[in-house]
């Protein structure tokens, strides 16, 4: 991340955080985002989520919402977490980020500063807005919330299925449209793969009768 830039007392806040809480492993801090001019495009919400998240909650959170750190920035760790977890999974070529942090709060409880400590910035040329990452990470996540979903309690497997079949579904299938509406049928047929037609299908149909989620956004329940 080297185009970001970490405000003069970053450093200094997630220090103080992890003194004040010494019950936690692994924090984020929220940011602002930029444009390639150092704009400010948008700036992340506060106070949307407690202090402290014990795993049971980050698990379902991660679940739901992704890598919700959103960028490898604003995420200070403990080295005893890298001593105990491991390094990043190397095979992942652009969920990297959101594997490990999901390895690590299975286990440990995560931190929320809820402060703007630097800027991410925002820009055509980055990993995650190219073609072929927007494949790589359908199939990435997909994989990663197929094993958080071993972790949830049973009790709340039916509705986050649901709501990945409502909400994340949408998503991908909303990506493979694209990719056929810029003539990019490699792509189209690797998304449709790795969803497999019953997915494919199901959120093909929910992404007609909403609208892309523009008339029905499923909310989460925890």
């Amino acid at each position: 991340c080297q185009d970001d830039i970490l405000f003069s007392d970053c450093l200094e806040n997630e220090i103080l955080f992890f003194e004040n809480h010494p019950e936690i492993d692994i924090s984020f801090c929220k940011s602002h985002i930029i444009d390639r001019n150092g704009m400010t495009l948008s700036q992340g919400a506060l106070k949307d989520l407690p202090d402290v998240i014990d795993s049971h909650l980050s698990m379902q959170l991660f679940y739901y919402y992704g890598c919700i750190p959103g960028n490898l920035s604003t995420v200070c760790i403990r080295r005893k977490c890298i001593d105990e977890v491991g390094l990043f999974n190397e095979s992942l070529y652009v969920s990297g980020d959101y594997e490990m942090w999901v390895r690590i709060c299975q286990t440990k409880k995560l931190g929320v500063i809820h402060k703007h400590l630097l800027k991410v910035r925002s820009h055509n040329k980055q990993l995650s807005r190219t073609s072929e990452s927007g494949v790589r990470v359908i199939s990435e996540n997909r994989e990663i919330r197929s094993k958080i979903l071993t972790i949830l309690p049973k009790n709340v497997h039916f509705q986050a299925k649901f709501y990945c079949q409502m909400r994340q579904n949408v998503l991908d299938v909303h990506h493979s449209i694209y990719c056929l509406r810029y003539k990019k049928l490699n792509n189209f047929l690797r998304i449709l793969q790795i969803m497999g037609l019953g997915d494919f299908s199901f959120g093909l149909f929910f992404w007609l009768i909403t609208l892309n989620n523009h008339l029905y956004k499923p909310q989460p329940k925890f």
